[in-house]
């Protein structure tokens, strides 16, 4: 059902729809494009459709599955609007059925081209949900897991047919598939991890992140004490993760939101819900829905856009029930809108790292000039990794070991100072300091 923010009334009913399985609804970046299944039935394969909320036309059928009872799951739509990528159940027979990830092309709501098949699920006792597809590197991301839905290895299968698996849980450490997301503008993985604390008891979370083409560039941060994390969303065009935490004191929740993976939480705003069940953000990020089910469905909805965050209570019910899921556009000048804010680039930006520098660099020291430069590695694609060396004269404090003090016991100050970053991640690499400005030049 399609309704707006502030009325309940449905502007349309797609019946029926198929929820088997998570995900089986996904809304285009431009929030313009709905793409659903619509199961067929018995024996009959299941139909991908496509719905425009902009115009309200009626939903029409993208592509038919082949396969005897083929069941429609997971959809995601490519970083560039410009195609679907799905997981199917596939097996009829004596044969065990078994997921399968394909990828169509799709230009003006219409399909072109044939569909794709990019690979298969482990095995029979595996199923696996598509989270990006990234048209510059030909690779759609995936998350496979157990039937229960416990995460255990992130897919890579690229369009040439080429699949790799990397190990997600491990030991004491739990990823359930509805944890793992990936944001296809940064191009970064992030899934929320539960494990056995320090001290035996359950209930520990952090939060992990991947590049979505090298897991090995990685990085996560840890709950404090007394807080767990129970929720996150990437808030599309921005580097922002938007992480729920709750209070093991009292219950309460806060709404952290994380300018990048290397920064941690930037701002934190307290919520007056009890329960994060729902969070749901617009299509251009501004804003977002933190909600719970208590006989209604209840939300605040909170401005993000730069004006101060503010909280306006709203009541986001179904008519005739169900729950809110997504977000929309209906307004073609509003997805046009949308279609045109500029892309967060994967590679962190000169302007990013250097702030970042200034950052780290406080009272005494000082900064009278400074540049970057970018090795851009192998990226996109995995190998070497991509990395910023920024370069600074100035004064810097040096820092040594007691025995290793010159005489005098006070080092003098360096006046060249050298700085290595991942430029994926923000994750500092090095930095080296000496007296020779030419070092810097």
């Amino acid at each position: 059902m399609i309704r707006s923010e502030t009325d309940p009334t449905p502007i349309r009913r797609i019946e029926p729809t198929s929820h088997r399985y998570s995900g089986t609804v996904a809304v285009s970046q431009s929030g313009r494009y709905v793409a659903y299944w619509r199961p067929a039935g018995g024996v009959f394969p299941d139909d991908l459709m496509l719905y425009d909320a902009a115009t309200n036309a009626e939903p029409r059928a993208l592509l038919r599955l082949t396969g005897e009872g083929e069941t429609g799951a997971t959809l995601v739509w490519a970083d560039d609007d410009s195609g679907i990528a799905f997981a199917t159940l596939r097996g009829a027979g004596l044969a065990p059925p078994r997921m399968h990830l394909v990828a169509i092309d799709v230009h003006d709501g219409q399909v072109t081209g044939s569909p794709r098949e990019l690979g298969a699920a482990a095995d029979a006792a595996t199923q696996i949900k598509p989270l990006a597809w990234i048209r510059e590197t030909r690779t759609v991301s995936a998350i496979e897991g157990t039937l229960a839905g416990v995460a255990t290895s992130y897919v890579t299968a690229g369009e040439d047919g080429s699949v790799n698996r990397y190990a997600v849980s491990s030991g004491d450490q739990v990823v359930r598939l509805d944890n793992v997301i990936a944001d296809s503008q940064t191009r970064t993985l992030a899934y929320l991890v539960t494990f056995t604390c320090q001290d035996g008891k359950p209930g520990c979370t952090l939060v992990r992140f991947w590049t979505l083409e090298d897991p090995q560039q990685a990085l996560g941060w840890q709950a404090n004490p007394g807080t767990t994390f129970v929720h996150i969303l990437w808030l599309p065009f921005t580097r922002d993760l938007l992480v729920v935490a709750r209070s093991d004191r009292d219950g309460s929740l806060t709404l952290q939101i994380w300018s990048s993976p290397h920064f941690g939480s930037s701002s934190t705003i307290p919520l007056s819900q009890r329960d994060a069940s729902l969070l749901i953000a617009r299509p251009d990020g501004r804003a977002v829905f933190v909600g719970s089910l208590d006989g209604t469905w209840r939300a605040d909805l909170i401005a993000l856009d730069g004006s101060g965050a503010r909280s306006i209570a709203t009541d986001l019910t179904p008519a005739g029930g169900g729950a809110p899921t997504l977000s929309v556009g209906l307004d073609p000048g509003e997805t046009a809108r949308v279609s045109a804010l500029p892309r967060v680039a994967p590679l962190l930006a000169e302007a990013e790292i250097v702030a970042q520098v200034r950052k780290t660099v406080g009272f005494p020291d000082r900064i009278d000039q400074i540049s970057a430069t970018l090795d851009r590695g192998s990226f996109p694609f995995a190998g070497r990794a991509p990395t910023w060396t920024v370069k600074a004269t100035g004064d810097f404090r040096q820092n040594f070991r007691f025995d290793t003090l010159p005489v005098g016991g006070t080092p003098a100050p360096a006046h060249c100072a050298v700085w290595t970053f991942n430029a994926r991640t923000g994750q500092p690499a090095g930095v080296q300091m000496t007296d020779a400005t030419t070092n810097c030049s």
